[in-house]
């Protein structure tokens, strides 16, 4: 005797399974949302997907639940997933890095540290990342460290044009040679240059972080006072 299976019942199967399914892992919910408002919660949320995941893979997902999320504690714990065994997470935590709100850049020694990870999408996820740095002096030294560290490797080439990329988004000097090595000099004639004036740059723009968020604290004082 044959069975037929209603194809309503077959599509509302595949539905249930979700995107969050790859093949071989079974049915896996994904993370339930979070909202960045409460990052208390966000954070809890967060924690109980990622360390209750059923498979290994499924902390990818959850790394994503960090979105949006802007505490130094929830920086610090997207950071912290560097550490982590697998490829997948520490992409997503790079990538999450990448569009998180940072002004002050308590990110950026996360994201220098990922340039010696030794998954290689990593290492390329970050050069892009600390391309949008905010505080830009170490961003830009460690950059031209990796520069010097893969210019003279052919098979790196496609990298050391990422760096180059970073570079110019981060200073605006618009420095494109003809190759790595060329490039690298340019750089490194560039740097002799302007590193002090970087470094400067950072300073005041910290300080004019500093004078906002102190005037913010002062005026609300000043309008809870009874009048």
């Amino acid at each position: 005797m044959r069975l037929y299976v209603p194809a309503l019942f077959v599509a509302a199967a595949c539905l249930a399974v979700g995107p969050f399914a790859r093949a071989g892992d079974g049915p896996e919910k994904p993370p339930a949302p979070v909202d960045p408002n409460d990052e208390e919660a966000a954070l809890k949320r967060f924690f109980d997907s990622y360390s209750h995941a059923a498979k290994p893979i499924h902390r990818a997902d959850a790394v994503l639940m960090l979105k949006g999320l802007k505490s130094d504690k929830a920086l610090a714990k997207l950071g912290g997933l560097m550490g982590d065994s697998l490829p997948e997470v520490r992409r997503n935590a790079v990538d999450v890095m990448a569009q998180a709100d940072d002004p002050r850049g308590t990110l950026v020694n996360y994201l220098i540290g990922a340039l010696a990870d030794r998954d290689a999408e990593v290492v390329s996820r970050a050069v892009k990342a600390l391309g949008g740095a905010k505080v830009k002096a170490k961003a830009v030294q460690a950059l031209y460290q990796r520069l010097r560290f893969v210019a003279a490797d052919p098979e790196q080439a496609q990298l050391a044009d990422k760096v180059c990329e970073s570079l110019n988004q981060l200073t605006g000097a618009n420095i494109a040679k003809g190759n790595a090595r060329e490039n690298l000099k340019a750089w490194q004639e560039w740097l002799e240059k302007n590193k002090e004036n970087l470094e400067k740059a950072d300073a005041a723009y910290l300080e004019g972080l500093d004078k906002a968020k102190a005037d913010a604290e002062k005026n609300a004082k000043a309008a809870a006072k009874p009048k």
